[in-house]
């Protein structure tokens, strides 16, 4: 069950941000740049403080203490 709990979480965080980058292709494709250049400084941000600050600061270490 706990490696379950972890593994939704990590699924959790690395598709948060895959959000903002589907966003930012559609305005890209609707060729409206200001959306698609917002939306990808969302998913810059938001890949960088989720995939490089909490899944290792938060996810790896609290599942390695966990006894």
């Amino acid at each position: 069950m706990f490696f379950f709990q972890i593994g939704s979480i990590v699924l959790a965080l690395h598709d948060a941000s895959d959000v903002f980058l589907e966003a930012a292709k559609v305005f890209k494709y609707s060729e409206k740049e200001l959306g698609a250049s917002v939306c990808f400084g969302f998913f810059d941000i938001s890949w960088l403080l989720l995939r490089l600050i909490f899944f290792p600061f938060w996810i790896i270490i609290s599942s390695r203490f966990r006894g």
